[in-house]
């Protein structure tokens, strides 16, 4: 009978700290995921493009970005996943801040390119209105 305790209290000893370090695991973020970054846009820019991503819950706001693809060919994509609510608007403008394409999304989509001749972006203003979903952008250089 002692042998069975000292075996029953060996098994408990190796079973309690599993449960115990099984229940106080989190989940790890790699650092190249920005899947739990709330309403923390990720922005990027080289010479060549342009980035922008966001994983957004109920984000009112407006953010403009300058950038300098000096190109007169250029490729615009964007894609709107996980969409709950609300919307966003994207706007492309030139150096001379005109307006030179606009697209509200609010439902998914997933990707749309757009390409831009004789036109050369300057900047980009993204106008969220109370929206809740997965947005990400690239403007790229294609000459």
């Amino acid at each position: 009978m002692n042998n069975n305790r000292l075996k029953y209290y060996q098994i408990c000893l190796l079973i309690i700290p599993l449960l115990i370090i099984n229940s106080c695991r989190e989940e790890i973020i790699p650092p190249d995921n920005h899947a739990g970054n709330i309403n923390q846009p990720v922005q990027s820019t080289s010479g060549n493009s342009y980035t922008f991503i966001i994983n957004a819950d109920r984000i009112s706001n407006s953010i403009t970005d300058h950038f300098s693809i000096f190109s007169v060919k250029s490729r615009l994509f964007f894609s709107l996943n996980s969409y709950v609510s609300g919307a966003v608007q994207i706007s492309v403008f030139n150096d001379q801040n005109d307006l030179f394409f606009q697209e509200t999304l609010n439902q998914n989509i997933t990707g749309v390119s757009v390409d831009f001749e004789g036109k050369i972006p300057n900047s980009i203003v993204l106008a969220f209105y109370n929206f809740t979903g997965k947005l990400k952008v690239q403007l790229t250089k294609l000459d």
